[in-house]
């Protein structure tokens, strides 16, 4: 339907207009436009007619608004979904009550357009009688958005089964039925709680923490006061009567205290006798075990301090040979040098790698094309040089990026559709620190490894190299390219 319209965009000044030249054999409803150049209704555009000669046509302001088709590209939520709808429905049931006919709005998401920032949508109404063109009613146009939107999986979808199943059942479609089910999911999908009820009642301590009070206390003589109870309270004190302090908890049961554990060194002036199995301090034997351990250890790191014992001769049998045949070794003496024992030569015994002789043959290469650098040098030192045509194939995906030139900031393009603007809730990359950026000022796509960049109607306009896009048109990017958005300088770069 909407190729079949005459539909063209034009700029003037900071403003952008959607513009429908009327034909010849178009006929103007007047009280449909007189209703609307007259009053403000909430939820449609507002539009001047305008005629030069015999050319008529009617210009719709359409600044900072995105179109309904870029709206819900990627993964849209439910309040992003459920909060448009919602305003549309309520914008078709305003203008009833200016005697507009349903008929007389555009319903392709090509011409319905969305405010980002509060998910308010806005249509166009052509104030014209018996318009030729075939246009699509209400509920096919609810139906088609909810079977060709890509829902957000991360939260509940439930809302979507329940819109789909109220369009199944309900036949002719009830607007203001359908706007009753939008409000209803609208609110659960906020998050928001019912209020809590207020507590009359004085908040009660936990069991275990209120103390344990004499049963027998009562109330002060001539006081209207209740009994002092609480976490950290006191009783009330009168004069002249005992104080009646709360019960302290296990007071009955006993101090069980560790008396016959004997301190170490403590004497009661009588040796006690050594029980089996246990060790008793200041044992002398013990002390003595200690001693000979303690000498012991040392005596083995650092040696004796003792005399050393005399060594008792070893006695050799004749011909240096033991009772049962064995040759045996004289005994060395410190003092005197011993007979010289020959020395094993020091061998490295670990194998030797085995390289290929350099008559052996080479493996001939698939890729004839490869060449070698160096031809002097052996085959096995020799470098194989790739061909180009294999570099390009191996090589990694290049993502394209822009530079903005005021804070050398890098960003880096990753969505088939990146948006830019100033609104952190529905934009890619938020620019911060220039109001002169709209909300969603412009879009950059991707298509079969192309780039292009879409204004999506903002006040200052964006601008490719100098020269300006129309709102809703697609320019080509290539490596290097000026973009300004606003007074915005950005530089579009592929590797």
């Amino acid at each position: 339907m909407s190729n079949k319209l005459n539909f063209t965009y034009e700029n003037i000044g900071a403003k952008n207009f959607l513009v429908y030249n009327l034909d010849i054999s178009d006929e103007v409803d007047t009280v449909t436009s007189g209703m609307l150049l007259n009053n403000k209704i909430e939820g449609l555009i507002p539009y001047t007619f305008s005629q030069l000669d015999t050319s008529r046509s009617f210009k719709y302001n359409i600044t900072s608004k995105v179109t309904l088709n870029n709206y819900l590209t990627g993964n849209v939520t439910r309040k992003r979904l459920v909060g448009v709808l919602q305003s549309i429905t309520n914008a078709i049931l305003e203008a009833e009550e200016y005697l507009i006919d349903i008929n007389s709005f555009i319903f392709d998401p090509e011409y319905i357009y969305v405010d980002v920032s509060s998910y308010s949508g806005y249509l166009v109404c052509l104030p014209l009688m018996n318009m030729s063109t075939e246009k699509v009613s209400f509920d096919e146009f609810i139906k088609e958005i909810m079977y060709s939107v890509q829902f957000d999986q991360s939260e509940n979808c439930d809302y979507v089964a329940k819109i789909i199943s109220f369009l199944n059942s309900r036949r002719p479609l009830s607007i203001p039925d359908f706007k009753r089910l939008l409000g209803g999911l609208m609110v659960v999908g906020s998050g928001s709680k019912p209020s809590e009820q207020k507590q009359n009642q004085a908040t009660a301590f936990p069991p275990n923490a209120m103390p344990n009070v004499a049963s027998n206390m009562t109330l002060n003589e001539g006081s209207n006061m209740a009994p002092n109870i609480g976490p950290n309270a006191t009783p009330n004190i009168v004069p002249g009567k005992p104080v009646i302090e709360p019960r302290k908890q296990n007071m009955d049961k006993p101090v069980k205290t560790e008396t016959n554990k004997q301190q170490s060194g403590f004497n009661m002036g009588f040796d006690m006798p050594e029980l089996p199995g246990k060790k008793t301090a200041g044992s002398p034997n013990q002390d003595d075990k200690k001693e000979s351990k303690k000498g012991s250890f040392l005596n083995s790191i650092f040696g004796s301090k003792k005399k050393p014992k005399q060594e008792r001769p070893v006695q050799v049998p004749e011909n240096n040979k033991n009772v049962t045949g064995q040759v045996v070794m004289p005994p060395i003496n410190k003092n005197t040098a011993g007979p010289e024992i020959p020395q094993r030569p020091i061998t490295n015994d670990v194998p030797r790698r085995e390289f290929p002789a350099e008559n052996k043959e080479i493996p001939q290469r698939e890729n004839k094309d490869m060449l070698f650098d160096n031809d002097d040098m052996s085959p096995l030192e020799r470098t194989i040089v790739l061909n180009p045509d294999d570099l390009r194939q191996n090589r990694e995906p290049v993502f394209p990026y822009l530079v903005r030139k005021r804070t050398n900031e890098k960003i880096n393009i990753n969505k088939e559709i990146f948006k830019i603007g100033t609104e952190g809730r529905y934009v890619d990359y938020v620019c911060i620190n220039n109001h002169a950026i709209s909300r969603s000022h412009a879009d950059i796509i991707t298509k079969n490894n192309e780039y292009f960049i879409r204004d999506n109607n903002s006040t200052n306009g964006t601008f490719v190299n100098g020269e300006r896009v129309l709102g809703n048109q697609e320019v080509k990017l290539t490596h290097e390219d000026k973009i300004k958005l606003a007074d915005e300088l950005f530089e579009f770069r592929i590797y």
